[in-house]
């Protein structure tokens, strides 16, 4: 009677400690990067798992004919989610068959072959859904078709099983008595926290006519260090290839799988434990025997708008820095001031760094790294140039992202990127307007200077004459008097006006409008005339009538500035014109009585 009992509570035991939930389909998997979402619904099962309890295994059944085209997930009830493997098989492997995914399984996925018959290590660690959340509920298989083709696949079978003491995903473990969490936390994920240096850009930024380069620095001040490790998976664009293989067809670097390492510090304990998490595709150089980070940093010359993202401003001209090695080129105190916190305040090492230097590997080889408090440094002669074809001079922002495409695992994205003021210097200027003139009786030459091609040129001589766009221009004048010529350059990097003055003499004066005086008939001015600011109205009519005074541009605005009804014959008046929004440029000013029409040019510079 008691084996009886002892063996009707080992079935017991054993059903509790090992469950299977299965979802037998056959379900059709699309083409084109759509994914199809397989439910499995798990109950029954304690409210947490953990290294207690918690998930086994995956098993898979799948037929397809490009296994490489494949990319699959698992999600848990709480939406942590997990990739179990992509890209794996080569573009002629087909299927997987009685497929195991375990963290004790015998070999990587990645070194398995098609069909992928036995028990694997998947890509991400199985413990990382084991996080003490309640299983009970819908678990999700996610399969992706991530080429565009029409291959057709079908999902046949899927199981997940849950048991007693999940095996550890395969670690070392590091020693590290003096590795901490942040404050007030006794178990955590040691990230790193990648930020750009504003320092770095501006202490090696160079200008020449046409292009920038700018040096860039990358420091870690997260709790942990930035590790990457290969992975004995190659590619040429979509073909599984040799690591060993040099380049790809149009010499094209071989794109090596890649990991990140990050450790974790358990409470009470002085030891390091740790998982690897793919970080996609990098390239692979076998004659430097190393893989490159490719798009590590992203910069862009750009405009500043009221947007407080720089990631929206403008983009004027765009450089990546296509591979780096992950490498401590330099620390936070051996360059003061590189690295910043998120409010700008200088970090240091002897204050402001938790787990200081902590970090297993650095450098330019199949193993690479960052280190808290340190940070990685490419000087302007190893980036490419920012193009600046057809850019003003004036000031512009470099805005630099780490990791723009949030591959790695970070702490804290927000603050991957920089934007740094930079004045333009030796690209177009801002047009002059300079000119000189010679008078010969009443004609006068008019001739630009230091002008820019493709620039546009208006020349006024002061008398209401037509205004004259050529360069040089000349005039002759019919009346005594003394007039301002003024040259108005516009260009894409600004405009601007200068002016001279010229004094015509030895003409018999003659009624002929605008400027002149006589007491019979109405007579106006403005000053001053060019205007930075309020302009000054009078006027002397022959006789009482109702003033308008009207202000049009070249554009076709019109607007009303004064009206006088009181019939007043001789007066001053001065008018603010900041209410109309007038850029600078060249207006008339119109003045009418009821029964005569003058006109003046105006022209505002401010």
């Amino acid at each position: 009677m008691k084996k009886q009992l002892l063996w009707l509570f080992l079935f017991a035991s054993t059903i509790l400690n090992a469950q299977v939930f299965v979802n037998y389909a056959g379900y059709s998997i699309p083409s084109n990067a759509q994914t199809l979402i397989i439910p499995i619904t798990v109950s029954g099962l304690p409210n947490s798992v953990n290294s207690t309890f918690g998930l086994l295994n995956v098993k898979l059944g799948i037929s397809h004919p490009s296994d490489q085209e494949l990319q699959v997930k698992l999600k848990a009830p709480d939406n942590t989610e997990i990739l179990l493997f992509t890209s794996i098989g080569g573009q002629n492997g087909v299927d997987f068959r009685n497929t195991t995914l375990r963290n004790d399984g015998f070999y990587n996925i990645e070194q398995g072959t098609p069909p992928f018959n036995g028990m694997y290590k998947p890509m991400e660690n199985l413990n990382l859904l084991n996080n003490n959340q309640n299983p009970n509920g819908t678990w999700f298989l996610l399969v992706t078709d991530t080429y565009p083709f029409s291959n057709v696949g079908t999902l046949d079978s899927v199981s997940i099983e849950f048991g007693s003491n999940p095996p550890s995903y395969p670690q070392t473990v590091f020693v590290c008595p003096s590795c901490q969490c942040p404050p007030g936390i006794t178990d955590c994920d040691l990230m790193p926290d990648m930020t750009s240096s504003e320092l770095v850009i501006t202490n090696d930024m160079i200008e020449s006519a046409g292009s920038i380069v700018i040096g860039n620095g990358t420091p870690n001040i997260g709790i942990g260090p930035l590790e990457v490790r290969p992975v004995d998976s190659c590619f040429c664009g979509l073909v599984q290839v040799p690591c060993t293989q040099t380049t790809c067809p149009g010499n094209m670097p071989v794109q090596q799988r890649l990991h990140q390492r990050i450790y974790q510090k358990h409470a009470n304990n002085d030891t390091l434990t740790y998982y690897d998490k793919s970080a996609g595709l990098m390239s692979y150089h076998a004659n430097h025997g190393h893989i490159h980070v490719d798009n590590w940093a992203d910069f862009t010359l750009r405009e500043k708008t009221t947007d407080p993202n720089p990631r929206n401003w403008p983009i004027i001209g765009t450089s990546v820095k296509q591979s780096y090695c992950l490498i401590n080129l330099s620390s936070c105190d051996g360059y003061p001031g590189a690295c910043k916190d998120n409010v700008g305040n200088t970090l240091d090492q002897t204050n402001q760094f938790t787990n200081y230097g902590l970090g297993y590997f650095s450098g330019c080889g199949k193993f690479q790294g960052i280190f808290p408090g340190k940070l990685d440094i490419y000087s302007s002669g190893l980036n490419s140039p920012i193009s600046l074809a057809s850019i003003c001079n004036g000031e512009y922002y470099i805005v630099s992202i780490t990791d723009p495409d949030s591959v790695f695992a970070d702490n804290d994205y927000s603050n991957n990127l920089v934007a740094v003021p930079i004045m333009l210097t030796q690209q177009i200027p801002a047009s002059t307007a300079s000119f000189t003139t010679m008078q010969t009786g009443l004609q006068v030459l008019a001739d630009g200077t230091g002008l820019l091609a493709g620039a546009n040129y208006i020349w006024d001589f002061g008398d209401n004459s037509p205004f004259q766009t050529q360069n040089p221009a000349s005039h002759t004048y019919t009346a005594n008097g003394t007039y301002i010529i003024s040259l108005w350059v516009t260009t894409p990097c600004g405009d601007r006006i200068q002016y001279d003055t010229v004094t015509i003499s030895g003409i018999t004066p003659v009624p002929s409008g605008i400027g002149y005086v006589d007491e019979h008939r109405a007579f106006f001015n403005v000053s001053p005339n060019p205007s930075n600011g309020p302009i000054e109205l009078s006027y002397k009519l022959e006789k009482p009538s109702n003033i308008k005074v009207y202000i049009s541009s070249l554009a076709g605005q019109r607007f009303e500035i004064y009206s006088n009804d009181a019939g007043v014959q001789l007066t001053k008046v001065e008018i603010n014109l900041d209410a109309y929004n007038l850029s600078n440029g060249f207006y008339l000013l119109e003045f009418e009585t009821g029964e005569e029409k003058y006109t003046q040019k105006l022209i505002l510079n401010r």
